[in-house]
C-alpha cells in the first residue's frame, strides 16, 4: 500500500469527520522531465476515496469491507499518479517529435 495514498485517505477521512463534507483537494506532483521542472496535480478526492470514507462512518460496514475499500481507493490514487506521469511522458514525446 502506498504510504502517500494512505495519508491522503487519512486526510480525507479526518476532514469529513471534522467538517461533515468532502474537500475537493489536489496534491501537487512535480515532474523533472522538463528543464525547469513542471508540476501536475493528482486529485485525492475521488469516488473511491469517498466510498472508503462513507464506509468508515457507516456502523453497518464490516472491517473487511472497509479494508477492501481502502485498498481500492489507494490503488486508484496510485493509478492517478501513473496517469500524470504517462501524460507527461507523452507531452515530452510530442514536443521532442516536433523539434526533430
Amino acid at each position: 500500500m502506498s504510504p502517500d495514498a494512505f495519508i491522503q485517505l487519512s486526510l480525507q477521512l479526518a476532514h469529513f469527520r471534522v467538517k461533515g463534507h468532502f474537500s475537493l483537494t489536489y496534491e501537487a506532483s512535480k515532474t523533472r522531465l522538463f528543464r525547469e521542472g513542471r508540476s501536475e496535480t493528482v486529485r485525492s478526492c475521488m469516488s473511491e476515496s469517498c466510498a472508503f470514507v462513507r464506509a468508515m462512518e457507516d456502523l453497518e460496514q464490516t472491517n473487511e469491507d472497509r479494508i477492501a475499500l481502502l485498498k481500492k481507493a489507494t490503488e486508484r490514487h496510485v493509478s492517478g499518479y501513473k496517469e500524470v506521469l504517462e501524460i507527461t511522458y507523452f507531452m515530452v514525446w510530442v514536443v521532442l517529435s516536433n523539434i526533430v
